[in-house]
């Protein structure tokens, strides 16, 4: 396995940690020590005990985004086993999983709204052809940044935003007073 090499005194990064059936608990520790996270959820419909009840639970099963050092990640899934960085094969070699800060801070703007409307696709599950870059310039979406697309079933285009090779979520409808077109 090849790692990166990282630096004790690297600025702050997004990770990806696997967290084999135990969101809750990463959520937990990372709160305890501190550290900013993001973990996509979305609300489902569960049966218990005969009645059908409303959960807010994770979108992407096992996986938490961590923003933080290397050193300080990797120190705390040493002492924690049921966290570890998730890792990509690229080239043969198995490399961690990072994520651009703006990418990431573009997804959590429209991911963190369970509320709303949102299109969750796996990687498989979405091909994105060329569409308009925007930005949000208003409401809950505000600065969010993405592509303008067309989804299958939907009367409007919506604001696709993705992790790439990853996960992608498409914005309920948004006024068009708060699309600017980002010029590339």
């Amino acid at each position: 396995m090849v790692v990166e090499h990282f630096k004790e005194e690297e600025t702050p990064q997004w990770f990806v940690l696997n967290a084999y059936k135990s969101e809750n608990k990463a959520e937990q520790l990372l709160i305890k020590e501190g550290i900013k996270y993001f973990i996509p959820k979305h609300y489902v419909l569960r049966k218990s005990l005969g009645k059908t009840i409303r959960r807010l639970e994770p979108f992407i099963p096992n996986l938490v985004f961590v923003y933080d050092t290397y050193y300080r990640i990797d120190v705390l899934q040493k002492l924690n086993p049921f966290i570890w960085f998730a890792t990509r094969k690229i080239q043969g070699n198995n490399v961690i999983m990072k994520v651009p800060e703006q990418e990431m801070n573009n997804f959590i703007a429209v991911a963190k709204h369970y509320e709303e409307d949102l299109i969750w696709y796996k990687v498989d599950e979405i091909k994105l052809k060329q569409g308009s870059k925007v930005r949000i310039t208003g409401g809950i979406f505000n600065g969010a940044e993405g592509t303008l697309q067309k989804i299958k079933g939907k009367r409007n285009k919506r604001l696709v935003v993705q992790i790439k090779g990853l996960v992608a979520v498409a914005a309920t409808y948004i006024q068009p007073d708060f699309i600017q077109v980002i010029e590339e």
